[in-house]
């Protein structure tokens, strides 16, 4: 049988963490652990990327509002689901060469010619696999 924890103790666990969190100065530690440079390239790049992914968002959802009252819920289920076809058609088709590659040139090992070539014809070949799916 399975013992919940009360109301009292998670409010306390929360509250204690909240305390060790707080005392935590994580700008310091950030600060201290990349040069300037560094930071402010980071800074920039998440910041682009956060942009694109919310932007992203929002227009999915305008997308869906906008088939939802144009052609209804029975149209917005047929494109919700070709959706999810479409993605998991393209995951197959990957074939696992995008790991491939980021574990590839992660290690520094392989030769730039080397990876530029793994990445043609991994590219070729996953082409060709999502033609045939």
């Amino acid at each position: 049988m399975i013992q919940w924890l009360s109301d009292e103790a998670i409010i306390a666990i929360f509250r204690d963490a909240y305390q060790i969190l707080s005392t935590m100065n994580i700008k310091k530690f950030i600060r201290d652990l990349l040069p300037k440079s560094d930071q402010a390239e980071i800074a920039q790049k998440a910041s682009v990327f956060l942009f694109f992914r919310i932007g992203a968002l929002v227009l999915g959802y305008v997308f869906t509002l906008v088939v939802i009252h144009y052609f209804g819920s029975v149209v917005y289920s047929m494109v919700a689901l070709a959706f999810t076809v479409f993605v998991i058609l393209a995951i197959m088709g990957k074939l696992g060469f995008d790991i491939t590659l980021t574990r590839l040139v992660a290690s520094g090992k392989e030769d730039k010619d080397e990876v530029s070539g793994f990445l043609g014809r991994s590219s070729a070949l996953s082409f060709l696999a999502t033609t045939l799916l």
